[in-house]
């Protein structure tokens, strides 16, 4: 090997060995102090840019989750407010159904009115409580809205109800007659503006939507109720322009007279059917005397005989006659058995076999009893004999008279168009089958037209009621307005609402938009012409509910918003409600509270108290789900952290068992290394053993 001095390789070789030693030496003491795998970009450019990327949305999502905590921390402020006002409220239902009580006087009622007052300042400032400075319950983080109109629905009444439907027609929801009578009495209460106002009046003809009318009667400068013209109600009724409200009235009125038109044919058909009806009743009692009459002259005829036949019997002496042609002119002894035996011939078999429908008396067989009888009863001669009775009895003119009578009705029921029964009859059992037979076809003629009479009247009740409908449909085109379908009205949003089970119900609305306008409670009560309360009729007819609250328009959007992501418009937005007693019915805009100094307004204020607890109850479960959700956010937020964590720290961590290793292989090269470059320095210094 040659040996060379300017340049030791050697020295240089192992001095780059010792650089990349240090190298390693300092990367692997930088692992293990810092135990991460990557501590800059040129450890691991791309792994280093995923990191930087996931730290970055740890931290994000931590902060998404301390907003979380935060706003958890606000709706738990809103809530007391809320349940604070809750409780109030259901203090102040047991006041006034204390003051409603008539054990207290005026002046118990006034005292009652003071704590009520007190009660409802609290339950303002309640709602003026604030979280880090903002109002939460006042009213100011509403969303953005045009304003609600308050709609009052009831869905206890039958489905086929409308506005036009009288009171004493009106059914529950099983289709059941609320018996409301005309005589009844029926008062009205509504709260508007902390005022009650009042109106009883008699039922008489009155419609439901009457109920109404009269009510906005009671203040006559304001509008209280809503017509068809009003935007809420159009949009529900699908008339929200005038031109298709004039349309639809012109329709519905059209429609209105038609049935009317209709209404009296079919009430002149049953007048009609009800003449005939009578008609045949009449025939019916006629024929029925008839047969009472007949039967009774049969039995007065077998009398007679049998009268006739005891004194022929208690008479031996014999009857004498003489007959010229086939029979003897013998005497021949006639007694009571041969007396019988003719009358029973003339009453069952005397009639010739070939008379039909209109026999004579007189067309006999040719009989020697019968001839016999018919002579003695008819007192006449027959072929120039005269037939003459021993101490005739006076029974022979009974007889006779009976027998006259039966030929008359006999005579009068042979005209009559029937088909003679098989086999012979007497005269009277004839007569008596006629009439018989006359009182069956009268019978069966009168089930006939008695059906007739009922299809008739079932045709026209349906064309009363479809009268009515149409009636009501046209009129309550006309004043306030009583929706009545699905629809309810229309929310803040502006979407069209419906009922939940989207049966059909009636809805009466508020003319004034948002809180102002909004009617606080309403208050029907029946009672009878003895001033009874009716409570089964009052707990259908009563039955009104809030289905859309009355709020402010809010030309903002000024809702809460809760950020709880890491990305843009991952956020919860939050729209809590008025809870000022003036939004919840209790107080007017010029202060007036709730007023319960007399019965009938502490009556009227208990519906009131019902809404405004339904409106409290509404917004606490709204904060309460938005609190669950919250937590459910948080959650999830915190398993999000812990994963991306997780996976961040399997990109950047170190592997500390394995850095420890390779810093100990990296120290120990660089020691060896180190001794190499000496030993390497040193070799050089042989050159100088060739000088000497």
């Amino acid at each position: 090997m040659s040996m060379v001095v300017r340049n030791n390789l050697s020295a240089i070789n192992t001095l780059n060995t010792l650089n990349r030693n240090h190298s390693a030496l300092i990367k692997s003491l930088q692992t293990v102090a810092t135990g991460m795998r990557i501590n800059s970009a040129k450890d691991d450019a791309s792994g280093y840019a995923i990191s930087e990327r996931m730290r970055v949305e740890i931290a994000s999502l931590d902060q998404a989750n301390r907003n979380t905590q935060n706003g958890m921390s606000m709706m738990k402020v809103a809530e007391g407010a809320v349940q604070s006002t809750v409780d109030i409220l259901k203090t102040l239902k047991e006041k006034v159904i204390n003051a409603a009580n008539d054990t207290n006087t005026d002046a118990d009622r006034m005292q009652i009115q003071k704590e009520l007052d007190q009660s409802i300042d609290q339950i303002n400032d309640n709602a003026n409580l604030t979280y880090n400075g903002k109002y939460l319950v006042d009213g100011s983080k509403n969303g953005k809205s045009d304003g609600t109109y308050t709609a009052l629905t009831n869905e206890s009444l039958s489905e086929k109800t409308n506005g036009g439907i009288r009171l004493t027609a009106l059914k529950d929801r099983n289709e059941q007659n609320l018996n409301i009578q005309s005589s009844d009495s029926v008062t009205v209460s509504y709260v508007q503006q902390g005022k009650t106002y009042t109106t009883t009046f008699q039922v008489g003809n009155s419609t439901l939507q009457d109920i109404f009318i009269k009510a906005e009667a009671i203040d006559g400068s304001t509008q209280t109720f809503a017509d068809q013209t009003n935007t809420s109600v159009g949009i529900a009724s699908g008339a929200p322009s005038s031109e298709a409200v004039i349309e639809q009235r012109t329709q519905l009125y059209n429609a209105w007279q038609a049935s009317e038109t209709a209404l009296t044919n079919a009430k002149n058909a049953v007048n009609a059917q009800q003449g005939v009806v009578d008609g045949t009743q009449a025939t019916i009692d006629s024929a029925q005397a008839a047969v009472i009459s007949l039967t009774a002259l049969q039995s007065a005829v077998s009398s007679t005989f049998s009268a006739l036949s005891n004194a022929v019997t208690n008479n031996s002496d014999s009857v004498t006659y003489t007959k010229a042609g086939p029979y003897s002119t013998a005497a021949p002894t006639v007694n009571a058995a041969g007396i019988t035996a003719g009358f029973n011939d003339w009453v069952s078999g005397g009639v010739d076999t070939s008379i039909a429908t209109s026999p004579a008396p007189n067309q006999l067989s040719d009989n020697g009893n019968e001839e016999f009888f018919y002579a003695v009863v008819d007192g006449s001669t027959i072929g120039g004999n005269t037939y003459t009775l021993n101490n005739p009895s006076a029974s022979i003119t009974a007889i006779r008279s009976n027998y006259s009578n039966y030929k008359t009705a006999y005579n009068t029921y042979a005209s009559t168009d029937y088909t003679a029964t098989s086999g012979t009859k007497g005269y009277g059992d004839k007569a008596l089958s006629y009439a018989n037979a006359d009182l069956a076809d009268a019978n069966s003629h009168m089930a006939s037209e008695q059906a007739t009479l009922a299809s008739l009247e079932s045709a026209r009740d349906a064309a009363q009621v479809d009268r009515d409908t149409k009636a009501g449909a046209y009129n309550s085109m006309f004043g306030p307005f009583l929706l009545y379908g699905d629809n309810v009205g229309v929310d803040y949003a502006g979407q069209l609402q419906t009922t939940p089970d989207l049966g059909s119900a009636i809805t009466v609305t508020a003319n004034g938009l948002g809180v102002d306008g909004q009617i606080s409670g309403l208050t029907i009560s029946v009672s009878d012409s003895n001033g009874n309360i009716k409570k089964s009729v009052n707990a259908v007819l009563d039955a009104w509910t809030e289905s859309i609250r009355g709020e402010n328009a809010s030309p903002e959007d000024n809702a809460l918003v809760l950020q709880t992501g890491s990305r843009a418009n991952q956020a919860i937005k939050i729209r809590l409600s008025d809870m000022r007693a003036q939004a919840l019915g209790l107080q007017g805009k010029d202060g007036t509270t709730l007023n319960v100094s007399t019965q009938e307004k502490a009556n009227a204020a208990i519906n009131v108290l019902d809404n405004a607890l339904q409106k409290a109850l509404d917004q606490q479960t709204t904060i309460g789900s938005i609190e669950s959700r919250l937590a459910y956010t948080s959650a999830n937020l915190t398993t999000a952290i812990e994963n991306l964590t997780a996976s961040e720290s399997t990109i950047r961590d170190a592997d500390m068992a394995k850095a420890m290793t390779e810093y100990t292989k990296n120290n120990i090269l660089m020691q060896a290394s180190q001794a190499m470059l000496a030993q390497a320095n040193q070799n050089n210094n042989q050159v100088l053993s060739l000088l000497r």
